[in-house]
């Protein structure tokens, strides 16, 4: 995702001159969102909130973009199964304060003056990836296709339920995949036959003065739930026994829990070593 970085930096300066509006991110509950428009089965998708995540947004795409945008939806397209995945095509919209006109001519600016089109869209390549306006104050960003990311936008197909959605807008950081076959390294000790196991993934972290993750993995049986959780739970159970930490077994039953074929994982403290892994994974 280095590339995204380069993301219309001279868009906000222009826009800074122009407009001191204040942008609202699209509603869930009103419209249809670009994380629903660009849901896959296989993709992983990425919601981050970037008042909250300002490093990690600027380690995306810049710390000129990181300061007007405020939403950052973003499809993670696996090249390969391989997991922990590493090679990826992605797609991105980012929701912030871009007026149509002056991130146009930034655009232009950028480079060179040379528009291209593809299926009526128009975009323009920066350093080798497709960028281009969806619309006021939303901007597109493809590694492959800008033209496929904008007519998944302008379709407007509901590949996610609103409630869901929500889950991902209110977390600072959030995770779902349909279908996945590969996944990045969340510091949970998953490995690839078991995420090849699972119908969904949804991992919300909130970074507050703690990292607390909250997940929901929804397996295809009930043994492949009880082999998860029992999995995940070694897993924090090692990380706290090499971390000199007390076991609480009263927390731990209550932090991970199945419920059929569902294992749930409750307000888990995240280490920032976990954090950093993480990261360090979304900036590839």
């Amino acid at each position: 995702m280095k590339a995204v970085r380069y993301l219309v930096g001279a868009t906000l300066v222009l826009a800074s001159f122009v407009s001191c509006t204040t942008t609202q991110v699209v509603s869930p509950e009103d419209n249809v969102v670009p994380i629903q428009s660009l849901a896959q089965d296989g993709d992983t998708l990425l919601v981050l909130d970037a008042s909250s995540e300002k490093e990690l947004v600027s380690s995306i795409v810049g710390d000129t973009v990181s300061k007007k945008s405020k939403k950052i939806s973003v499809e993670i397209t696996p090249t390969d199964d391989t997991y922990p995945m590493s090679d990826y095509d992605i797609n991105a919209v980012v929701e912030g304060n871009f007026p149509s006109l002056t991130t146009k001519i930034a655009l232009s600016a950028l480079s060179d003056g040379n528009m291209e089109r593809e299926d009526g869209y128009p975009y323009y390549v920066i350093d080798g990836n497709q960028v281009g306006v969806l619309k006021t104050n939303m901007v597109g960003y493809s590694s492959s296709s800008y033209a496929s990311l904008a007519k998944k936008i302008d379709e407007k197909n509901v590949g996610i339920d609103v409630e869901t959605v929500l889950s991902l807008y209110s977390s600072d950081i959030g995770f779902y995949s349909i279908k996945p076959q590969t996944i990045f390294d969340l510091g949970l000790g998953l490995t690839q036959p078991m995420v090849q196991h699972m119908d969904s993934i949804l991992i919300l972290i909130d970074t507050g003065d703690e990292n607390v993750l909250n997940a929901t993995f929804d397996l295809d049986t009930e043994e492949s739930a009880a082999t998860l959780n029992k999995l995940v739970k070694l897993g924090y159970i090692s990380q706290l026994k090499k971390n000199g930490e007390k076991l609480d077994y009263s927390v731990l039953k209550l932090m991970f829990t199945e419920e059929g074929d569902i294992v749930n994982i409750t307000q888990m403290p995240v280490t920032e070593e976990q954090m950093a892994s993480l990261k360090a994974s979304i900036k590839k």
